[in-house]
């Protein structure tokens, strides 16, 4: 079976990465490798269903991901630092919530939900709680946005919206 590795991160302190590793019944993994030994660890769970988009927490002890399913795809973390303790952050059927990312100083997640509608950016704690629009919307001016990530100091946030059908990146 051919296997294809997508979505690669960065741990912080550069000496891994995670990526989705898809193949086999349709599964998307997401392992994460060691640079210096090459060393493969599959983080628990994501055997099944495609998990995708991973990204790593500013200490380097957590993950959060995109994960889907027939019905919905949602955001869950998981501690790579002792491999264990998979939580589900986000709930809902039928809306997808895509491409988290933790602030600098790990207290908040933004990602893409269209639970509203089009492809918004939306926040929350890295918990789970207190979700919110982050970035408002501007009804016939614009379209979906996408792939948000931090500035350094955690006061901005750049990503791409869709104007007149073509993306243009944007900071907030």
């Amino acid at each position: 079976a051919n296997l294809l590795a997508i979505s690669p991160v960065w741990s912080p302190d550069g000496s891994r990465f995670a990526y989705t590793q898809l193949g086999g019944e349709g599964a998307g993994a997401i392992i994460v490798q060691s640079v210096a030994t090459g060393t493969r660890q599959v983080v628990p769970t994501t055997n099944v269903g495609q998990n995708i988009t991973p990204s790593f927490s500013p200490d380097g002890r957590k993950l959060v991901f995109s994960r889907l399913t027939e019905q919905a795809a949602n955001l869950h973390a998981v501690n790579v630092a002792d491999l264990c303790c998979v939580e589900r952050l986000t709930a809902g059927r039928f809306a997808e919530n895509l491409s988290p990312v933790y602030s600098p100083d790990g207290r908040r997640i933004a990602y893409v939900s269209n639970r509203a509608g089009s492809p918004q950016i939306y926040s929350m704690a890295a918990d789970g709680t207190d979700q919110e629009l982050m970035i408002p919307f501007d009804y016939g001016a614009s379209g979906s946005s996408f792939a948000p990530d931090w500035s350094p100091d955690g006061t901005t946030i750049v990503f791409h919206r869709e104007f007149g059908g073509s993306p243009q990146i944007v900071t907030f």
